[in-house]
């Protein structure tokens, strides 16, 4: 006979400790999110930056 209360009891804690876990890891996990997230943005401004200045100078020389 399988022992079900045993299998259910190390279930129990299986899930308190992921859930335990995912609460300890959770903060650097948003904080790691949200510094690559703040590259993104910084590269997109500089990219979009140098591509207008390009055409803007582009513009100039062909006056």
């Amino acid at each position: 006979m399988i022992n079900l209360s045993r299998i259910k009891a190390r279930l129990r804690f299986e899930l308190k400790a992921s859930k335990k876990a995912i609460r300890d890891a959770l903060p650097e996990m948003i904080k790691t999110l949200t510094n690559g997230l703040t590259f993104l943005i910084y590269a997109f401004f500089i990219s979009v930056g140098l591509v207008l200045g390009f055409f803007f100078t582009v513009g100039l020389i062909r006056g």
